[in-house]
């Protein structure tokens, strides 16, 4: 494993050491500051591995979680992601709800079920193109994966293996406000729903 930290303050490469736990890492600072779809698409251009997955600095993962999604994608050659459940903790440090919802293609077009950091997927979609739109600065996330559920197959993981922190300052999630999650939802729509068929969009009313 790797681990690359994106500066997304641009703060001019802070120190944190040249590990993390066993791990090497190394960070990339650009000298500025990145909105979110900035950051990430950073990230996906600085990273080296096979596999790829994100992480906000405000959610982690447990042990386990990038070991099952790299044996998941490992065993299921045609797939292009591999997601597990992660369960949401509150300021407090409170266990609440988990997100854990099996893969279907007219759910993901309602809404977005699968958090940045449930997912591993394979850099080879990277290097065909993908990157996170960076005219949306909010549900990129939600996009991303869009984008890829066109390309190949999502395989779920059935076990919670990362911990979601609901009320963080990152991004857009479940905590944000009603408005900001409608605009940013209106956002998503205005631009797949030029791309979307009459059929998926009808798949849509029925989820």
């Amino acid at each position: 494993i790797e681990v690359v930290v994106i500066d997304a303050l641009g703060s001019g490469n802070p120190t944190l050491g040249a590990t993390c736990g066993v791990f090497p890492m190394r960070v990339c600072s650009l000298a500025k500051r990145l909105a979110r779809s900035e950051a990430a698409n950073a990230g996906l251009t600085e990273a080296r591995g096979t596999y790829l997955v994100l992480l906000d600095d405000d959610d982690w993962f447990l042990p386990n979680h990038v070991a099952a999604l790299v044996a998941a994608l490992e065993q299921n050659r045609e797939a292009l992601v591999a997601y597990t459940g992660v369960r949401l903790v509150d300021p407090a440090g409170q266990k609440s709800e988990v997100l854990n919802e099996p893969f279907s293609a007219p759910a993901l077009r309602s809404g977005n079920f699968i958090p940045l950091h449930a997912a591993l997927f394979r850099r080879s979609v990277v290097d065909r193109g993908f990157r996170f739109d960076q005219q949306l600065d909010a549900y990129e996330d939600w996009d991303f994966w869009l984008q890829l559920s066109r390309e190949g197959a999502f395989v779920h993981i059935d076990q919670i293996s990362a911990c979601y922190r609901s009320g963080g300052t990152s991004g857009v999630g479940v905590a944000a406000s009603a408005e900001r999650q409608k605009v940013g939802r209106e956002r998503v729509y205005a631009k797949w729903r030029e791309i979307w068929t009459a059929a998926e969009l009808d798949e849509i009313g029925e989820d």
